[in-house]
């Protein structure tokens, strides 16, 4: 963790596991995700951290346009890649209205893919009132949460390279 920053991994509400994690229809398809906010105390950004597995058609190539959708942003349009201890991650980094400097490593795996995706600030949810029949509403926990509503970072938190040897750590594989 950046000196000046604190990490605070946002727990889901259903089992207070800090994965929310979905199977997608009926599918071997699943995407898991972590969300940690990196806060200063008075200004917020986020860090996800998401595997994405069991896909019926993965990317065999990290510069492919299908894996730009999913794990990127469509405002990615070039391929930069590097090596980090023996592992090819792919790096885009990019400017978004909402969430201010982003930058976005994915590694490749076999029928998926790990992405970590580090934010200078959090937009704030705008909740509409409607929610599924099936949905869980809940008081948030505290002022620093993936809900947003607080000051952005002064700049983004980790520089390209650190994202990247966070998305190649063995450590975030099943």
């Amino acid at each position: 963790m950046p000196a000046g920053l604190t990490g605070l991994i946002q727990y889901n509400a259903v089992d207070n596991s800090p994965a929310a994690t979905w199977q997608v229809g009926y599918t071997d398809e699943y995407a898991s995700t972590v969300h940690m906010i990196l806060t200063t105390g008075s200004a917020d950004g986020l860090m996800d951290v998401s595997l994405r597995g069991g896909l019926q058609h993965p990317a065999t190539d990290l510069c492919s346009n299908s894996l730009s959708l999913q794990a990127l942003s469509d405002k990615v349009t070039t391929c930069e890649t590097v090596v980090v201890n023996g592992v090819l991650i792919r790096l885009a980094s990019y400017h978004d209205e909402d969430y201010g400097d982003v930058t976005v490593a994915v590694r490749l795996l076999v029928g998926g893919f790990v992405s970590v995706r580090v934010t200078q600030g959090i937009p704030i949810h705008h909740y509409d009132g409607t929610m599924p029949p099936d949905a869980l509403a809940r008081v948030s926990r505290g002022q620093h949460t993936i809900l947003g509503g607080f000051p952005a970072l002064p700049a983004i938190p980790l520089m390209p390279l650190q994202v990247a040897a966070i998305a190649a750590n063995p450590a975030l594989l099943p």
